[in-house]
């Protein structure tokens, strides 16, 4: 059997390819348009393509893969959005059509073959947005894709909100969903997120999705496993898998990490340090989303390619209509060293590893 590949669109800190390569998942190529997550990906998967916007992709001229995830952008869907203007008319949640859109070229260049899996990942405002009409369409898109010789018409959800577990299974293909809390996955912070997994040529999405955490020993929360004595939960050094800076304390959970215009915001993230609160760090944060520290080391780069970089900055800059960077610019940008404010923003809008590796350890088994 040869070697299974993925395509990551959306990929931020690449944590799809990243979790892929843990079970021998070969990351071809990715897409997305911020140039630090981007700097992030090339240090760290030297070998993975960029194809920046996904606007400007064409699923039947690049390359195929086994494996194509994405998190489209989830503002329009989120309850901490007031306006949330859903799927169809939000501006960047709409984005996800585009992801239909490749996956149905891909499928029709290669005769239906490719690719085998698709994963949609989003928050769990997707299940309530519009009456559930949202996620409804999320449903019925990736279903029309099966190839099915029957394309049923997926209901309304049992009111205005969809179960957060469920599964349809065809003739011969399958569509499973799951909210995942990421606490219950190893990660000391308390992260909902609906995860949307399709097999187009069998009926393993199920499988891959429902399949017992208890044999990697996250069957309850970390913060329960790790402070066992609650005479010393107040004192104890918490999450030993995570190994906080400067011995931060807490007793609780951390609350979910988030980002709005590259700051972080959500009540409580904060830590308490010898008797004084100070903000949580960008490492802290990537040790949250369950990153090796690792992840962010070396990212002062040099010799790199300027045309590949140049196309980055003017991809980004053109989509949020920024001035056009200098060449001095960038190449100071290159050399430095990452910012907090770089770091929380790219791992408050990511997606916990250990869930995706438990996603890529499933394909992985039922490919």
């Amino acid at each position: 059997m040869s070697q299974i590949s993925l395509g990551s669109l959306f990929d931020g800190s690449g944590t799809f390819p990243l979790a892929a390569k843990q079970y021998g998942i070969k990351p071809v190529w990715a897409s997305e348009i911020e140039p630090f997550p981007i700097k992030v990906t090339v240090k760290n998967i030297p070998e993975m393509k960029h194809y920046g916007d996904i606007t400007e992709m064409c699923g039947d001229t690049i390359e195929p893969v086994d494996i194509l995830c994405g998190g489209s952008p989830c503002q329009d869907l989120s309850i901490a959005n007031m306006t949330r203007q859903g799927l169809f008319d939000g501006e960047k949640s709409s984005l996800f059509f585009q992801q239909i859109r490749i996956t149905r070229e891909m499928r029709e260049h290669t005769n239906g073959t490719l690719p085998r899996y698709a994963i949609w990942e989003n928050v769990t405002g997707a299940l309530i947005s519009n009456g559930g009409a949202d996620f409804r369409a999320v449903l019925q898109n990736f279903h029309n894709l099966t190839g099915e010789t029957n394309h049923a018409t997926i209901p309304e959800p049992p009111g205005q909100s969809w179960f957060p577990n469920g599964l349809i299974v065809g003739e011969n293909s399958g569509i499973a969903w799951r909210v995942i809390d990421s606490q219950y996955w190893g990660v000391p912070q308390r992260r909902k997120r609906i995860f949307v997994v399709t097999d187009f040529g069998g009926q393993s999405a199920g499988k891959i999705l429902f399949r017992p955490i208890a044999d990697r020993d996250f069957a309850a929360p970390v913060y329960e496993k790790r402070i066992t004595d609650p005479e010393k939960a107040k004192d104890a050094r918490v999450w030993a898998r995570v190994n906080f800076d400067n011995d931060m304390r807490s007793a609780e959970v951390a609350p979910t990490l988030m980002t709005h215009g590259g700051g972080l915001e959500g009540a409580g993230v904060l830590v308490e340090q010898k008797g004084r609160l100070r903000y949580l760090t960008g490492k802290e944060a990537g040790r949250l989303q369950g990153f090796p520290d690792s992840w962010i080391n070396g990212l002062a780069l040099d010799n790199t390619d300027p045309v590949f970089w140049r196309q980055v900055w003017d991809t980004w800059t053109s989509t949020v209509g920024q001035k056009r960077k200098t060449d001095r610019f960038i190449d100071e940008w290159l050399k430095a060293e990452p910012t907090e404010t770089q770091l929380l923003k790219m791992y408050g809008n990511g997606i916990s590893l250990p869930v995706a590796e438990y996603l890529m350890e499933g394909i992985s088994q039922y490919a």
